[in-house]
């Protein structure tokens, strides 16, 4: 077995790939759970890392796919508010997001709109202009 597949090595390995590859996950407080898109009941819900969280008041803001038993309760632990802020704009997917593309975070940006289940698969464009960098969204 290597560090990167061994969850009790001391190291951390697991965890920071965990993490790069599939984002940070809260364990929901017990009796909550929801069941994921393939019909698995899970325990674990990601963290919206992207969203800009300054007005972030209950679960439900900065989880995905947050139990409805749990989304509109108050959020206690703002440890689990995360919020991409640098300058630099950053791409990701794979995380299965649904509805119409949009800027959350105008420098945190999913590419992966569910397109393998008939949602969107974006591109975005960048263009320098005189004010700096301008990004738009195109499906």
């Amino acid at each position: 077995m290597t560090k990167a597949s061994d969850k009790e090595n001391p190291d951390g390995v697991y965890k920071v790939i965990e993490e790069t590859l599939k984002g940070k996950e809260f364990t929901l407080p017990d009796g909550h759970e929801f069941t994921d898109k393939d019909g698995t009941v899970r325990t674990e819900c990601r963290i919206k890392w992207w969203s800009q969280q300054s007005e972030a008041k209950t679960y439900g803001d900065v989880l995905m796919e947050c139990p409805e038993s749990l989304a509109g309760q108050e959020l206690k632990d703002k440890s689990l508010v995360y919020s991409y802020s640098d300058s630099k704009p950053v791409f990701f997917g794979h995380y299965w997001l649904k509805g119409l593309p949009n800027h959350t975070n105008r420098n945190a940006i999913c590419l992966d709109y569910s397109v393998a289940k008939g949602g969107k698969l974006v591109a975005c464009r960048l263009n320098k202009d005189n004010n700096g960098l301008t990004k738009s969204l195109v499906f």
